[in-house]
């Protein structure tokens, strides 16, 4: 299984300047991921200076069976940065 979570935010040095969403208060990005088993959780460790983009944070989620193929394959394709294992 793989997901992504778009407009979540980034945390660390990295996610500085990255924009998130929030709703009915609550931050879009791992907290709201706490209680899953099993789950990788992954996003883009490029500093916001450097993106291209719209400079919204992304979570990628590997889960399932064959998760730490998921999480290889998402760090080696997306050049993503491991951050919590749950």
């Amino acid at each position: 299984m793989i997901a992504a979570i778009d407009n979540s935010l980034v945390p660390g040095p990295d996610g500085a300047g990255y924009g998130f969403d929030s709703y009915d208060g609550k931050t879009v990005g791992m907290g709201i991921f706490d209680n899953l088993a099993e789950i990788s959780i992954l996003f883009a460790s490029m500093r916001v200076m450097l993106e291209t983009g719209a400079r919204r944070g992304t979570d990628y989620l590997g889960g399932g069976p064959n998760r730490n193929i998921v999480t290889k394959l998402l760090k080696y394709e997306l050049k993503l940065e491991s951050i919590k294992s749950l």
